[in-house]
Protein backbone atom coordinates (compact mmCIF):
# COMPACT_ATOMS: atom_id res chain seq x y z
CA UNK A 1 0.00 0.00 0.00
CA UNK A 2 2.84 2.18 0.73
CA UNK A 3 4.43 1.66 -2.00
CA UNK A 4 1.46 2.28 -4.31
CA UNK A 5 1.12 5.91 -2.48
CA UNK A 6 4.59 6.62 -3.32
CA UNK A 7 4.31 5.60 -6.59
CA UNK A 8 1.12 7.88 -7.04
CA UNK A 9 3.47 11.26 -5.64
CA UNK A 10 6.04 10.22 -8.29
CA UNK A 11 3.29 10.06 -11.02
CA UNK A 12 1.08 13.46 -9.61
CA UNK A 13 5.10 15.36 -9.54
CA UNK A 14 5.75 13.77 -13.17
CA UNK A 15 3.25 15.22 -13.99
CA UNK A 16 3.70 18.54 -12.81
CA UNK A 17 7.05 18.65 -14.33
CA UNK A 18 5.78 17.82 -17.70
CA UNK A 19 2.90 20.41 -17.34
CA UNK A 20 5.22 23.08 -16.27
CA UNK A 21 6.83 22.43 -19.51
CA UNK A 22 3.95 22.15 -21.55
CA UNK A 23 3.48 25.87 -20.47
CA UNK A 24 7.05 26.66 -20.81
CA UNK A 25 7.16 25.81 -24.20
CA UNK A 26 3.32 27.14 -25.68
CA UNK A 27 4.92 30.47 -24.21
CA UNK A 28 7.64 29.94 -26.53
CA UNK A 29 5.78 29.24 -29.40
CA UNK A 30 3.74 32.23 -28.87
CA UNK A 31 6.95 34.54 -28.64
CA UNK A 32 8.42 32.83 -31.58
CA UNK A 33 5.32 33.19 -33.89
CA UNK A 34 5.03 36.79 -32.62
CA UNK A 35 8.64 37.48 -33.62
CA UNK A 36 8.21 35.68 -36.84
CA UNK A 37 5.12 38.61 -37.60
CA UNK A 38 7.06 41.13 -36.86
CA UNK A 39 9.90 40.89 -38.37
CA UNK A 40 8.93 39.99 -42.26
CA UNK A 41 5.72 42.51 -42.70
CA UNK A 42 6.30 45.57 -40.15
CA UNK A 43 10.02 45.86 -40.56
CA UNK A 44 9.34 47.18 -43.73
CA UNK A 45 6.75 49.53 -42.82
CA UNK A 46 8.94 50.91 -40.01
CA UNK A 47 11.83 51.40 -42.61
CA UNK A 48 9.55 52.99 -44.63
CA UNK A 49 8.71 55.38 -41.86
CA UNK A 50 9.65 58.82 -42.32
CA UNK A 51 13.69 59.03 -40.17
CA UNK A 52 13.75 62.71 -39.75
CA UNK A 53 13.49 62.19 -35.84
CA UNK A 54 16.07 60.72 -33.54
CA UNK A 55 15.50 56.80 -33.26
CA UNK A 56 14.50 55.97 -29.72
CA UNK A 57 14.25 53.00 -27.98
CA UNK A 58 11.61 50.81 -25.66
CA UNK A 59 13.03 47.85 -24.09
CA UNK A 60 10.62 45.49 -22.19
CA UNK A 61 12.36 43.17 -19.48
CA UNK A 62 9.98 40.74 -17.97
CA UNK A 63 8.59 37.04 -17.27
CA UNK A 64 5.56 35.15 -19.15
CA UNK A 65 3.55 38.27 -17.78
CA UNK A 66 4.50 40.85 -20.86
CA UNK A 67 4.81 37.93 -23.88
CA UNK A 68 3.24 39.33 -26.83
CA UNK A 69 3.92 43.05 -25.46
CA UNK A 70 6.60 43.92 -27.66
CA UNK A 71 4.45 42.74 -30.45
CA UNK A 72 1.62 44.79 -29.85
CA UNK A 73 3.79 47.90 -28.93
CA UNK A 74 5.44 47.62 -32.43
CA UNK A 75 1.74 47.74 -34.00
CA UNK A 76 0.43 50.59 -32.01
CA UNK A 77 3.47 52.30 -32.57
CA UNK A 78 3.63 52.07 -36.71
CA UNK A 79 1.35 54.92 -37.26
CA UNK A 80 2.67 57.40 -35.36
CA UNK A 81 4.70 59.79 -37.83
CA UNK A 82 6.58 62.36 -34.69
CA UNK A 83 8.42 59.55 -32.64
CA UNK A 84 10.66 56.25 -34.30
CA UNK A 85 10.74 54.22 -31.87
CA UNK A 86 13.36 50.72 -31.85
CA UNK A 87 11.23 48.13 -29.54
CA UNK A 88 13.26 45.47 -27.69
CA UNK A 89 12.06 42.50 -25.61
CA UNK A 90 13.93 40.52 -23.18
CA UNK A 91 11.16 38.26 -22.18
CA UNK A 92 12.38 34.83 -19.28
CA UNK A 93 9.39 33.15 -18.87
CA UNK A 94 9.42 31.61 -15.41
CA UNK A 95 12.18 33.65 -14.20
CA UNK A 96 13.17 35.54 -11.34
CA UNK A 97 13.57 38.94 -11.09
CA UNK A 98 17.22 38.91 -10.20
CA UNK A 99 17.62 36.86 -13.27
CA UNK A 100 15.21 39.12 -15.49
CA UNK A 101 17.35 42.07 -14.49
CA UNK A 102 20.61 40.62 -14.91
CA UNK A 103 20.87 42.74 -18.07
CA UNK A 104 20.63 46.03 -17.12
CA UNK A 105 23.98 45.63 -16.48
CA UNK A 106 24.78 45.90 -20.43
CA UNK A 107 21.89 48.16 -21.41
CA UNK A 108 22.82 51.09 -22.70
CA UNK A 109 20.15 53.46 -22.77
CA UNK A 110 20.01 57.48 -22.77
CA UNK A 111 17.34 60.36 -21.54
CA UNK A 112 14.83 59.35 -24.81
CA UNK A 113 14.67 56.11 -23.86
CA UNK A 114 11.78 53.95 -22.09
CA UNK A 115 12.23 50.44 -20.21
CA UNK A 116 9.28 48.80 -19.19
CA UNK A 117 9.68 46.63 -16.16
CA UNK A 118 7.64 43.36 -15.22
CA UNK A 119 8.87 41.46 -13.02
CA UNK A 120 8.29 39.66 -9.33
CA UNK A 121 5.68 37.25 -10.80
CA UNK A 122 7.98 34.31 -10.08
CA UNK A 123 9.34 35.30 -6.74
CA UNK A 124 9.03 33.96 -3.22
CA UNK A 125 10.60 37.21 -1.33
CA UNK A 126 9.24 40.48 -1.49
CA UNK A 127 12.04 41.96 -0.01
CA UNK A 128 14.40 40.52 -1.95
CA UNK A 129 12.78 41.47 -5.16
CA UNK A 130 12.24 44.90 -4.25
CA UNK A 131 15.75 45.14 -3.73
CA UNK A 132 16.39 43.71 -7.14
CA UNK A 133 14.01 46.14 -8.81
CA UNK A 134 15.95 49.29 -6.94
CA UNK A 135 19.32 47.98 -8.23
CA UNK A 136 17.99 47.65 -11.30
CA UNK A 137 16.20 51.53 -11.24
CA UNK A 138 19.67 53.13 -10.27
CA UNK A 139 21.66 51.67 -13.37
CA UNK A 140 18.67 53.00 -15.79
CA UNK A 141 18.53 56.15 -14.23
CA UNK A 142 18.76 58.21 -17.52
CA UNK A 143 15.84 56.54 -19.01
CA UNK A 144 11.98 56.46 -18.41
CA UNK A 145 11.41 53.67 -16.43
CA UNK A 146 8.08 52.28 -16.23
CA UNK A 147 7.23 49.09 -13.49
CA UNK A 148 4.40 47.25 -14.47
CA UNK A 149 2.36 45.52 -11.75
CA UNK A 150 2.51 41.70 -10.39
CA UNK A 151 -1.24 40.29 -11.67
CA UNK A 152 -0.77 36.91 -10.12
CA UNK A 153 1.87 35.54 -8.20
CA UNK A 154 0.82 32.86 -5.74
CA UNK A 155 3.93 34.38 -2.96
CA UNK A 156 3.83 38.01 -3.51
CA UNK A 157 -0.62 38.03 -3.70
CA UNK A 158 -0.76 36.10 -0.33
CA UNK A 159 -3.15 38.00 1.79
CA UNK A 160 -2.18 36.30 5.24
Amino acid sequence: MKESQEQLLNAKKETTELENQIRELSIKLTTQRDKEQLTSRDKTEINKKNNAFTKQNIFIMGTQQCIGLAAELTKSRMNNRYEDYQVTAFIKPFASTEEVLKLCTNLKVDTHDKVILCVGENDDDPVTTIAELYAALKLLKHATVIVMNVNSSKHLNNNS
